[in-house]
C-alpha cells in the first residue's frame, strides 16, 4: 500500500495492489509448505509468472516497468532514506 502511494497510485489502485499482493504472498507460502527448504531456497520467480499470477497484461507490466526504471539513483536513495527514518521513529 504504502510503496503504490509513494508511486502515485489511487486509492483504488493501492487497495487492489494491497489485496493481489496479499493474495500471491498467501498462495506462495501455501506451495512453499510442500516444498523441502532446498527448493524453497532455490525458488526463482519469473517475470511472466508474476504478470500471470497478477493477471497483468503484457502492455501494463511494460509500462510499470518503464516507469519504475524511470527513477533516478538518487530517488530511490531518497525512498530508502525516508524509509530508514521511518523505522528508526518506529522502534523508539
Amino acid at each position: 500500500m504504502i510503496a503504490a502511494q509513494h508511486l502515485g497510485f489511487g486509492s483504488d489502485a493501492c487497495l487492489q495492489s494491497t489485496i493481489q499482493t496479499t493474495r500471491a504472498y498467501r498462495k506462495a507460502m501455501a506451495e512453499y509448505t510442500r516444498m523441502g527448504y532446498l527448493e524453497v531456497w532455490n525458488r526463482l520467480l519469473t517475470v511472466e509468472e508474476l504478470r500471470i499470477q497478477t493477471g497483468i497484461t503484457r502492455a501494463s507490466l511494460a509500462d510499470r516497468i518503464q516507469r519504475f526504471e524511470g527513477f533516478s539513483d538518487e530517488q530511490v536513495s531518497a525512498t530508502r532514506r525516508r524509509h530508514r527514518v521511518g523505522q528508526h521513529a518506529l522502534r523508539e
